[in-house]
């Protein structure tokens, strides 16, 4: 995304969405123009959550298959999430789902699971092929498998790493580990401000790019940058954590102007409002 250009279509999309309960949208697309925004979108992996908040346009555009088809497959993320939590409560696996439960509608192409141990994985890894799931392929630290029921990829891993390099204390993190009540079922996943931290280093390290789900996940979390400051100096990420924070605050800046009330949040980090010290860090 083109964060210096105000006009772009991110900016654009960024200002029909808003953020909930903080800016509402500013702008309204022409029903004729939503399949190429939705393009964008789906780049941005915020394909859903654009359907969804752009309103009753979608109803009568082209994209209604397409919103069906995207609910459909954020359900069956959901059943997939509650169906390898129930084998992993089962067999008593320390284990955490990160980078998949976000604060917005979010379809991922595959549910990120990070397990304590080797034996914890092997243990997984046999109970998952019991259950008519495929093993694809293996890394230094973990392996992808294949749900074909819920047509979704699992990611399990023992390090949060890229190429070797793992760029997470996983001991740290598992100290922010907390349980979630979903359809009835124990599913443990990051707190908020582990999450952050987690999808932080995510862009920074690995993808090198800095995407609107990232920018959705930051913004809609905010009341927990505070504690993710704490924690990223503990975890050496404090770097990486300021460098997303700007690129946040451009993005913010580029679509709704320094008036929104967000902007207490970049104050007391001390973010400054200054475009020229953006100097595109990914």
């Amino acid at each position: 995304m083109n964060l210096d250009n105000k006009t772009s279509k991110s900016t654009l999309i960024v200002k029909s969405i808003g953020i909930p309960d903080v800016c509402n949208p500013l702008m309204r697309l022409r029903i004729e123009n939503v399949p190429t925004f939705l393009q964008i979108a789906e780049k941005n992996k915020i394909p859903l959550f654009f359907l969804r908040r752009i309103g009753s346009g979608v109803d009568a555009s082209p994209c209604i298959s397409t919103l069906l088809r995207y609910e459909q497959r954020y359900q069956k993320t959901f059943n997939l999430v509650k169906f390898v939590a129930g084998i992993l409560e089962k067999e008593k696996i320390s284990y955490t789902f990160f980078k998949t439960l976000k604060p917005f509608p979010y379809v991922p192409s595959d549910v990120d699971i990070l397990l304590w141990s080797n034996k914890d994985l092997k243990t997984l890894e046999e109970r998952l092929n019991s259950k008519d799931c495929i093993s694809l392929k293996k890394d230094a630290y973990g392996l992808t498998m294949f749900s074909p029921s819920h047509n979704l990829n699992i990611d399990l891993t023992t390090q949060i790493a890229v190429s070797g390099m793992v760029y997470i204390n996983k001991e740290l993190i598992f100290d922010h580990v907390k349980e979630l009540d979903v359809y009835g079922n124990v599913v443990r996943t990051l707190e908020p401000s582990a999450e952050l931290l987690a999808v932080i280093a995510h862009s920074v390290f690995k993808e090198h790019m800095f995407t609107l789900s990232d920018y959705y996940t930051l913004v809609l979390l905010a009341k927990h940058w505070g504690d993710a400051s704490k924690l990223a100096g503990k975890l050496h990420l404090k770097s990486a954590f300021e460098t997303v924070l700007r690129l946040t605050e451009t993005v913010t800046l580029n679509a709704f102007g320094s008036l929104t009330p967000l902007f207490k949040n970049f104050i007391m980090l001390g973010i400054r409002h200054d475009s020229t010290s953006y100097d595109k860090a990914i």
